[in-house]
């Protein structure tokens, strides 16, 4: 009873996915994941038919998915929930950072992918830990261009480093996002934030870049093909002008022009009262009206047209 108990499998994890959409955009999405059916994806179901292998730089191959050997159409439901599970995942904690180098980076590994869809089993005493399904699903998804795996070695270790992931341009078309408006909701999304959290987010992807580079164990990307093709879908997914040859820098946008013109008028009647022998009077207006940096664009607006209807009438009474 005890060999047979042994050699028997554990029994499968409902995959599932918990974690809320962020955005209105990540809500459209997750929506439309949860339609998609992979009996009806014609990518998936050639891959099943032929089987898929992948070409290494050595110029070998490898097999990562065997042809079915039934010819059967049919999908099983476990197969249909992970899919669903991965997606939402792998688009919930890809990287949205705008000046990134590369877009759409998923900050989280196989192991940890596994564990926010339940597709994680622990070590007992008989069985070593798996995560089969999800490294299974992973494996389809690079066969279907839907991620790019960054492969590594750990020298000091003598193990294969942590894989990294890139959401494809291809990734949102099958679910029917065109990749301009993956870009877009990206652009927008920056664009948004006030100047100090583009700056803070600026610097936690800085920062989680170099630990990147620290570690080992986490796969480099050291091949100039594969910057060049992650720089590619960049591209892809941030459309530039065709009049123009110079790349988009958002740096300056509709709210920080408006704040722009406001601070410039109100610099010129703090000159005007200066002359006018008010200067400590403006200035103490200005700092006693002024909105932090920290505030939102529209009460930074607000307040110095409060300022600027101040000073106004300071000088119109003299």
């Amino acid at each position: 009873m005890t060999a047979l108990a042994s050699t028997q499998r554990r029994p499968h994890k409902q995959a599932r996915f918990n974690a809320p959409a962020k955005t209105h955009f990540h809500r459209r999405l997750f929506s439309l994941i949860d339609g998609h059916d992979l009996e009806r994806n014609q990518r998936f179901m050639d891959m099943r038919a032929s089987g898929a292998v992948s070409y290494l730089a050595n110029g070998k191959t490898r097999k990562t998915y065997s042809a079915c050997r039934s010819g059967a159409m049919y999908v099983r439901e476990e197969v249909k929930q992970t899919a669903r599970a991965t997606a939402k995942a792998l688009l919930h904690y890809a990287d949205h950072t705008f000046n990134a180098n590369f877009l759409f980076e998923v900050r989280l590994s196989t192991i940890e992918l596994a564990r926010v869809c339940n597709q994680y089993q622990e070590k007992t005493d008989s069985k070593r830990m798996s995560y089969e399904p999800m490294r299974r699903m992973l494996n389809y998804f690079v066969e279907m261009n839907y991620i790019v795996e960054v492969t590594g070695w750990d020298a000091g270790t003598q193990t294969r480093a942590a894989k990294r992931y890139f959401l494809t341009p291809d990734f949102f078309k099958a679910f029917g996002i065109k990749p301009s408006e993956a870009g877009e909701f990206v652009r927008k999304r920056y664009l948004s934030l006030p100047v100090s959290k583009r700056q803070q987010e600026m610097k936690n992807y800085n920062e989680w870049q170099a630990r990147i580079r620290r570690q080992n164990n986490i796969a480099q990307i050291r091949s100039k093909y594969l910057a060049k093709k992650l720089k590619a879908l960049k591209a892809e997914f941030i459309d530039t002008p065709s009049s123009s040859n110079e790349p988009i820098t958002p740096n300056i946008n509709a709210n920080e022009q408006a704040e722009t013109k406001l601070q410039e008028r109100k610099a010129s009647l703090i000159a005007r009262a200066t002359t006018l022998g008010l200067r400590e009077l403006a200035i103490a207006i200005t700092d006693n009206l002024e909105s932090p940096q920290t505030d939102p664009p529209e009460r930074r607006r607000y307040q110095l047209q409060l300022i600027i209807t101040a000073l106004q009438k300071l000088i119109d009474t003299e």
